[in-house]
């Protein structure tokens, strides 16, 4: 795929889809998923690209404009919400939507929406 091609489209947005906890699982040790959104299908037969389609479902989202050293923090607040108002955490992936590129950002601030699927 043509790195630039993706980031030449404004509508593009990036995702990581956490597949371990931190709570449970080393950092090191922790599976992820980077990720482009696409509005079409694209040939993926390249070796380590997948296709994925989002399951939908009801989630909490969390709206964010922090620095990268803010985004544990930032997460742990929101599961603690989560508990606090009586959620549940689905089986399904939380991750991560991405806004912007915080090195263009002027204070360095990503912005970025955190989702923790529920039941």
């Amino acid at each position: 795929m043509n790195s630039n091609k993706v980031n030449e489209n404004e509508n593009t947005k990036m995702m990581t889809i956490y597949h371990d906890n931190f709570k449970n699982t080393e950092p090191g040790n922790v599976r992820a998923s980077a990720c482009v959104i696409l509005s079409e299908p694209i040939d993926v037969s390249g070796e380590g690209i997948d296709l994925k389609t989002n399951q939908g479902g009801k989630c909490i989202v969390g709206s964010f404009e922090i620095h990268p050293d803010d985004f544990e923090q930032s997460w742990k607040s929101l599961y603690l919400w989560m508990r606090e108002n009586g959620y549940k955490k689905s089986t399904q992936n939380p991750f991560e939507l991405y806004h912007n590129n915080f090195t263009e950002h002027p204070d360095k601030k990503c912005l970025v929406e955190f989702y923790i699927p529920i039941d």
